[in-house]
């Protein structure tokens, strides 16, 4: 099983930046079968599909907020994202 990390992090917050919406599409050579979104969901499969050498350990942002959207494509080949 092969597994991945999204990881958007702005390089500057600006005064607009709260206002802008990062849109992307992500696709997949086969289907996929799982997305794990939830900060602690993400911490308790760290051990398991995290490469060996990450650290996250003190990051607050991580998973999704309550507008962020992600989308499965019906193929399950091809996910949207819109944060």
């Amino acid at each position: 099983m092969d597994s991945y990390l999204l990881q958007y992090n702005p390089s500057r917050p600006s005064p607009t930046s709260k206002d802008r919406l990062f849109t992307t599409e992500i696709r997949f050579d086969r289907p996929v079968i799982g997305i794990i979104a939830q900060k602690d969901l993400l911490t308790e499969h760290d051990p398991q599909l995290a490469h060996p050498d990450a650290d996250f350990v003190g990051l607050v942002n991580r998973g999704l907020y309550k507008n962020d959207q992600v989308t499965l494509s019906s193929d399950r080949r091809t996910i949207h994202v819109n944060i």
